[in-house]
């Protein structure tokens, strides 16, 4: 498999990192203060990985398309998340391009970061503008912005944004007038792009010079000139959505130029997978009576080949060296013709080979399964499990298990570059495990603690579950899980922060799943001032059994805020304080109807009899403007929870009563009193129902009718 990373002319792996932690820096500066210890350690590893790119080149420039990054000719891995995200993120503030360079300081990134995830709106050429405000000299911005490009005179088109903002630098390379330092910009458009802007910025009777400058500076290189692998495949794709008679032009430009020889076309049809080649094909023969002479050749010798059933690819992929003689002896290539096949061999030989074919090919769903495991995903699965079964394995030395160790926690990082949260959950839980630490050894065991603990592998986790986590719940609560005490203060720090209730729910999942480790933790944070954080706390000392803290709860269950107080006495109702109920007295008596609504919830999710009366007390209430008519629909509700049956006679006067105005309203609110019924035992029920059997109100007649019927209540539920 040919690897795009091999020919990046920096340290791939080194950029890659660079680029993964200026993202995950990105996102922590846009959740915590510059001071915050997790916004400090993500930007010094950013900072860290950046200064080993320098020692090896003093520039870093990197292109920014709409979802990917460009660094010379090459695109980073394209399925990489992270690196989509940063792509997308840059791209939406205006920038083509990004250069890092040697004496860059922590503080610039900080304030870069700062700058990308202000409210601030700014785009382009105002965005880089802001940049150079704040002394971020070390990171230079290339605007997607007509005015910085310099357009040929007089026909600069400011007033455009978007596609069309890069329809203008089409234009001005076109005319050759792109502006120095723009090139990256051209050459991160996609060819079918690129040749939509073209068929509408160049003339087919445009000058040669021009073609050739489209060429230069899209197709090839800035260090080499002649066509490569990568390039190759370019061209063919913009090529082919070109209009035929700029097609024929470019054709001619690209290769009827003695630089191209027949001799390197054949070698670059060796490196071609089977959909490179079908379009060189398609492309070579659309246009056969434009081909140049000196490539004529080498189009008859693919055409021959294909049209007797040779799969040129994978002749060529098998063996390269032979890939450079195209030609097959002519005693051979007469035996790939059908006819001369069965003329040289018996139908009892051919139907031996059919059988065989068939049985090799196997059927399209075992092929499936076969792609399905050689992909890059499952070969990497494949290696981690060989590794942890040799980890096991009664032959392992000492030195071989902290050699495997090392590796495995190598693997982990590449998992979690990618999102691929349920094999760091299987490693994790592997190398965690009391079996495997006695197997490994103490010294394996603590290589292995000591990567688990770190504040790199945290900080990257951290980042990797806020975008992937939710997406595989599963191999998240299995990480939170084996990981326990070493996530507590991490997802604590970011559930502080997190604004997104989805976000918050997920996180409060992982942290009950740990269990009760939590309750110190969650305690020593009721001292934050925000409502929404302690609330959070709550919620975990109740849902990880945190049941030696009732006394700190009780100071909370009379908060100014209805978040925290809510949590707080929810929390004393699940432990069965004995003082639950008088927290829950006091607010449906008090004089905020949105407080006795929530007070009113919590006594019907808990059954409590004690304020049924109250609950009916507030339903009865007179209402003469409707102002509570929402309320009360819902405190019916919560007294059906109840079921207690003292409240029937409240609930029967509001059946029988009239009403002169807001008749909809009291029918609205019969109807609920009806709904609420299958909470209460039958016969506690039944002077309501036959009341409503009576009833002119169809709906409601329904309602009792079922009742009737299941005279088994409460169980029965109508």
């Amino acid at each position: 498999m040919h690897d795009e990373t091999e020919n990046i002319p920096v340290d791939a792996k080194l950029l890659a990192d660079a680029v993964i932690e200026l993202n995950i820096s990105r996102r922590s500066v846009g959740m915590y203060p510059a001071d915050h210890p997790i916004v400090k350690r993500s930007i010094t590893r950013a900072f860290e990985y950046l200064q080993k790119l320098f020692e090896l080149q003093n520039e870093i420039t990197l292109g920014i398309t709409n979802d990917s990054l460009v660094i010379g000719d090459f695109s980073l891995d394209k399925k990489n998340p992270v690196f989509r995200e940063f792509a997308v993120c840059l791209h939406s503030r205006g920038v083509a391009g990004i250069t890092f360079s040697g004496g860059l300081t922590k503080d610039e990134i900080v304030s870069f970061h700062e700058l990308l995830v202000s409210k601030d709106t700014a785009t382009g050429a105002a965005f880089a503008e802001l940049a150079g405000k704040r002394n971020i000299r070390h990171i230079s911005l290339h605007p997607l912005d007509i005015s910085a490009l310099g357009f040929v005179e007089g026909e600069t088109r400011s007033d455009r944004s978007g596609d069309e903002v890069i329809e203008d630098v089409v234009y001005a390379l076109v005319h050759g007038s792109l502006a120095s330092g723009t090139e990256d910009i051209i050459r991160s458009i996609p060819p079918e792009a690129m040749a939509s802007f073209i068929n509408k910025s160049m003339d087919a009777d445009a000058d040669e010079t021009a073609y050739e400058r489209v060429i230069a500076t899209y197709i090839t290189s800035k260090e080499d000139k002649r066509l490569g692998r990568e390039s190759f495949v370019k061209y063919m794709k913009f090529v082919e959505k070109l209009s035929p008679e700029i097609r024929k032009r470019f054709i001619s430009a690209g290769f009827d130029n003695s630089s191209v020889r027949p001799s390197e076309i054949e070698e670059l049809v060796t490196e071609l997978d089977q959909s490179g080649m079908e379009q060189t094909m398609k492309v070579f023969s659309e246009n056969e009576s434009i081909i140049p002479p000196s490539l004529k050749g080498v189009l008859d010798k693919l055409s021959g080949l294909t049209k007797k059933g040779v799969d040129v690819p994978e002749l060529f992929n098998k063996d390269t060296s032979s890939a450079r003689d195209i030609e097959i002896a002519e005693y051979f290539a007469g035996l790939l013709e059908k006819g001369s096949f069965d003329k040289y061999f018996s139908k009892e030989y051919r139907r031996e080979l059919d059988e065989m074919l068939r049985a090799s090919a196997g059927s399209g769903q075992e092929q499936g399964q076969l792609r399905a495991e050689f992909t890059v995903e499952a070969v990497d699965r494949l290696t981690l499990d060989v590794m942890l079964e040799l980890l096991g394995a009664d032959e392992a030395g000492k030195e071989d298990c902290s050699a495997l160790v090392i590796k495995i926690t190598d693997y982990i990082g590449v998992f979690i570059g990618t999102g691929r949260i349920s094999e760091i959950a299987d490693a994790c839980n592997a190398l965690m495990s009391k079996e495997m630490r006695l197997k490994i050894g103490p010294e394996a065991a603590e290589i292995a603690a000591r990567f688990f603990r770190s504040d790199e592998f945290l900080t990257k986790l951290i980042e990797a579950l806020r975008v992937w986590g939710r997406k595989d719940l599963d191999g998240s609560l299995r990480l939170a899980k084996n990981l326990h005490d070493a996530l507590i203060n991490p997802l604590l720090d970011v559930l502080a922060e997190e604004t997104d209730a989805g976000m918050r729910k997920f996180l409060l999942s992982m942290l009950v799943i740990i269990g009760e480790n939590v309750c110190p933790h969650a305690v020593k944070r009721l001292a934050d001032n925000r409502a929404s954080v302690i609330a959070a706390m709550l919620y975990l000392i109740r849902e990880c059994g945190c049941s030696g803290n009732v006394a700190e709860v009780r100071k909370l269950a009379r908060h100014e805020s209805m978040e925290v107080w809510s949590e707080a006495v929810k929390t004393l109702l699940h432990f069965r304080a004995a003082d639950g109920i008088s927290y829950v007295r006091a607010h449906l008596q008090g004089k905020d109807e949105e407080a006795q609504l929530e007070a009113a919830k919590l006594a019907g999710e808990y059954r409590l009899r004690e304020a049924a009366p109250l609950i009916a007390a507030l339903i009865e209430k007179p209402d003469l403007l409707g102002a509570v008519h929402d309320h009360k629909l819902e405190l019916v509700g919560m007294l059906g929870k109840i079921g207690d049956p003292g409240a029937m006679p409240v609930l029967i006067r509001i059946c029988r009563s009239k009403a002169l105005l807001f008749r909809e309203r009291l029918d609205e609110l019969k109807l609920e009193v009806y709904r609420s019924l299958r909470g209460y035992p039958y016969e506690a029920a039944a002077p309501l129902i036959e009341l409503g059997l009576s009833s002119k109100n169809k709906p409601i007649m329904a309602i009792c009718e079922r009742l009737r019927k299941n005279r088994q209540s409460p169980a029965g539920r109508g």
